[in-house]
């Protein structure tokens, strides 16, 4: 399993103090909310809480932002598109757009009047879809650009609003360039939250649009009367939602403002790795970018919100799949009465940030990293003797308690040491050469098992405390057989467990909903 790696911001400024935040003050998100709310389908989406979840986890409060009810969309994205497809057509009338509703912007007289306009854009699925839907509704013209690996379920939800779309052979970053290469060919307006020199407009609206979520949720904060609130997780992709809702926070609660965590996949975490290059720069990523958060798939960071982050932002997380797909399966759990969550893997990586992060805050380091490792070692042995003796049941019970252990001791405690082990400067490259030394090992191990059960006794594999006592107690039940079962297990769970999870990844990456139903 990979390790999840954080950078603590140390050059983190007082909100105010840093980038401006006049783009995303009360007046310009309540702007944007004022806007959203001329769409038919508008309603403000519940701020969930989850108190089992919270006692469970020993905090006062934890409340979730329910996007699987926005416009009947299932996703945020809608927020931004919307809002940035209207302020341009707003700019081209002439108008402000407080003045303008979005049938305002539908008529007929609007449409003489400005023509026929394509709006093109590159997304894995939810932005596209927004662009799509918000050009049906605006009765304006949608070319959507997927990159590959994008599921086809979400390629036809975006064909459903009338857009024409398809999957490219490109990651997401070049079919943004191909997005704009047809833009300027064609006199299509792109419609991205990635910046660059001469493209802000655009990316600025979509991050105000963002910002009205932001708007709600605090509302509602308030309207429950609770007590401030003292962290907020945020996820990101090219980092335009996180510095919306961020910078709108820091402009509204000023010093009050809660620790900020960003929360990114390993294959794509280009805020994360501009926060520890420490340059004050962004800083892009490349290659596949194949991750199970398809939506947070994206190597280039929106030079319009990375300040915002940069300046204001607590910390940074890179996370592996697994920690979206714990979250996702937190959220549809729905234990102890809290209502239960369907969310993408996307949205749902900063729950499982935050379980991995409490579980070490809460138990301890040493009481977490002795139990851990003493758990796997009691249910190793314990699934060893129950392949001998042939139960199905046992095996499978006994195997599972053992999988928990190996999740505890992978996602919030190796992850944690292996990145304080080295300096913020060599932490990356340092947790990498790590992760690569443990790949090799595996690889090797089970040709190195074989030699020695091969050409020496058995008993010479069982070295270290999990590996002698299958040994010792196969001894003891003059069952010898115990033993070389055991040490057996040891070495297939191992590569079992990565291979379980990869499949689980990739399940859940084409069809995610399957695992919650």
């Amino acid at each position: 399993m990979d390790n999840m790696l954080y950078h603590i911001n140390a050059q983190r400024l007082r909100p105010g103090s840093g980038a401006s935040l006049d783009m995303l003050n009360a007046a310009e998100a309540r702007r944007a909310r004022r806007f959203h709310a001329g769409f038919a389908q508008y309603a403000p989406t519940p701020l969930v809480p989850l108190p089992y979840l919270a006692s469970t986890l020993g905090l006062g409060n934890i409340r979730a932002k329910d996007e699987s009810k926005r416009f009947g969309l299932n996703a945020f994205k809608v927020l931004g598109a919307s809002y940035a497809m209207g302020r341009y057509l707003a700019e081209r009338l002439g108008k402000p757009i407080d003045d303008l509703t979005p049938a305002d912007l539908c008529s007929p007289a609007v449409g003489e009047r400005l023509g026929p306009i394509t709006f093109v854009s590159a997304t894995d699925g939810n932005h596209g879809r927004a662009v799509a839907w918000t050009a049906q509704q605006l009765g304006k013209k949608a070319v959507i650009y997927m990159p590959k690996g994008s599921d086809p379920a979400r390629l036809e939800n975006i064909r459903s609003h009338g857009a024409e779309a398809g999957i490219t052979d490109l990651n997401y970053d070049d079919a943004v360039r191909l997005a704009w290469k047809m833009a300027c060919e064609n006199g299509w307006v792109m419609v991205q939250d990635t910046a660059w020199d001469g493209y802000e407009d655009i990316p600025t609206w979509i991050i105000q649009g963002y910002a009205a979520l932001a708007v709600e949720a605090l509302a509602q904060w308030r309207a429950e009367e609770l007590e401030p609130p003292t962290h907020l997780f945020l996820q990101a992709g090219v980092g335009s939602f996180a510095s919306g809702v961020l910078g709108y926070m820091a402009s509204e609660l000023g010093d009050a403002l809660p620790k900020t965590i960003i929360v990114e996949p390993h294959a794509a975490d280009c805020i994360y790795r501009s926060a520890l290059a420490g340059d004050g720069l962004p800083h892009s990523v490349t290659g596949d970018l194949s991750t199970l958060m398809a939506g947070l798939a994206c190597g280039e960071p929106c030079t319009v919100g990375w300040p915002i982050l940069r300046d204001s932002a607590s910390a940074y997380l890179s996370c592996p799949d697994y920690v979206a797909a714990n979250g996702m399966r937190l959220y549809a759990a729905a234990r102890g009465g809290d209502a239960p969550i369907v969310s993408g893997e996307s949205g749902a990586a900063p729950l499982g940030a935050l379980i991995g992060a409490l579980l070490i805050e809460k138990l301890g380091r040493r009481v977490e990293v002795s139990g851990a490792f003493i758990w796997v070692a009691v249910f190793a042995f314990a699934y060893a003797m129950a392949l001998n003796a042939g139960s199905t049941a046992l095996i499978t019970v006994l195997g599972f308690l053992m999988t928990i252990g190996f999740y505890v001791l992978n996602a919030s405690v190796i992850s944690v040491y292996v990145g304080e082990l080295f300096s913020t400067r060599y932490r990356f490259r340092g947790a990498g050469i790590s992760q690569g030394a443990g790949k090799a090992v595996n690889v090797v191990m089970p040709f190195a098992v074989t030699w020695i059960l091969a050409n020496l006794q058995p008993n010479v594999i069982y070295f270290g405390i999990v590996a002698i006592a299958p040994l010792i107690v196969g001894k003891a039940l003059d069952n010898y057989s115990l033993a070389i079962g055991g040490t057996s297990v040891i070495i297939v769970v191992g590569v079992a467990l990565e291979t379980v999870q990869a499949l689980e990844s990739q399940m859940l990456m084409r069809q995610y909903k399957g695992f919650l139903e």
